[in-house]
């Protein structure tokens, strides 16, 4: 079969076009010059000089700049939601359930303005050191160091979980996987509820000086997305239950196969 391509398709791109980069939300992305999209893509929209065009053969979707270099890719509907803040005077919006990345774990807190958010952590660290509390901070405790964050697109009960980075960000097959553990979120939730940022501040602000964090059941993202839909789920602990139970499973499989007891 002979496939026809955009020019300066990165291998990204082509990939993703054939594993279906509608449902990826905000792509990982280096800053690239292009033609402008003249042949292979349909410009959407312009605002303040910044393009939202879609590809004709993959539709996926991708923003330039005024001088057609690419500022982000992925689905459509991550991008529109991309422009719109990349054109706002903000990017974040009071409201916003935010996360960063902190090596092998995510961190979450509610944007709430002004530079500052409330989450479920210590002062010195995230669950760690001091008295772990619902507190209100600056961004750059919640930060602590790191240049890169995402927010979450939330949908409607049909909808679909996007992330939204700053910048390229994660891996494309951490993006994948995310985007799948988000979703299952919402799967078999009919207490799911989307509330308006000004309750999801409020929401925020009715828990602070709340100390009973526990990592299984009431940890950062669990606080974070009770404010936002009314759920306490955290699809971390839920990966991190899954990879035990995998790895029991194996190992029973093993032992089975080698006649092994193992010690108790």
């Amino acid at each position: 079969m002979k496939y026809l391509y955009s020019e300066n398709d990165s291998l990204l791109e082509l990939l993703a076009r054939h594993l279906n980069a509608d449902d990826w939300g905000d792509m990982p992305n280096v800053e690239a010059p292009t033609l402008g999209g003249e042949v292979w893509w349909d410009t959407l929209m312009v605002v303040n000089g910044y393009k939202l065009q879609v590809n004709k053969l993959g539709g996926n979707a991708r923003i330039l700049d005024q001088n057609n270099i690419r500022k982000a890719w992925g689905s459509r509907s991550a991008m529109e939601e991309k422009l719109k803040r990349l054109t706002s005077e903000a990017f974040l919006q009071p409201g916003d359930i935010i996360g960063v990345k902190r090596g092998i774990y995510e961190h979450y807190a509610v944007y709430i303005g002004n530079d500052r958010v409330i989450h479920y952590a210590a002062e010195n660290g995230d669950f760690e050191g001091s008295a772990v509390t619902v507190h209100e901070a600056p961004m750059s405790e919640f930060l602590r160091g790191n240049s890169s964050f995402f927010f979450i697109n939330f949908p409607d009960k049909n909808g679909k979980f996007e992330k939204i980075y700053t910048n390229g960000g994660d891996s494309v097959f951490n993006r994948v996987s995310d985007a799948i553990d988000l979703q299952q979120i919402l799967t078999g939730c009919p207490d799911y509820h989307l509330y308006t940022p000004e309750e999801t501040v409020e929401r925020a602000k009715s828990r602070l000086g709340e100390s009973s964090y526990d990592l299984a059941v009431n940890n950062c993202e669990h606080f974070a997305f009770w404010c936002k839909t009314g759920l306490s789920d955290s699809h971390q602990v839920d990966n991190i239950i899954n990879g035990i139970a995998n790895a029991r499973t194996v190992l029973s499989a093993i032992t089975d196969m080698l006649n092994i007891v193992p010690n108790a």
